[in-house]
């Protein structure tokens, strides 16, 4: 299946306003917002860029966070990299 992300902001490249054949994304909404919140702060790590969104209570956390990519910028990764991070940070989510 296609997925098209609709992008606003000057801070969200382009590859993400364009389609991604065969990604199957979970939570539309979800990766959206993952993807955005990255891009928001500029020059900022994932794990500070995402902080805002995510629950430091839940269970596993600690490990989560402490996952390399999260001290990666978000201009680093690729739609499949962006897909699997919003598959890691979906059980993390303040609700």
């Amino acid at each position: 299946s296609a997925y098209y992300l609709k992008a606003s902001g000057a801070n969200v490249p382009d590859a993400f306003k364009q389609t991604a054949e065969n990604q199957a994304v979970v939570d539309e909404r979800m990766f959206k917002a993952v993807v955005k919140t990255a891009f928001n702060q500029r020059r900022k790590t994932l794990r500070n860029a995402l902080k805002p969104m995510l629950n430091p209570e839940a269970e596993g956390f600690a490990e989560f966070i402490a996952d390399p990519v999260f001290e990666l910028r978000a201009e680093r990764l690729g739609v499949e990299d962006f897909i699997a991070l919003t598959e890691k940070c979906s059980r993390f989510v303040k609700v």
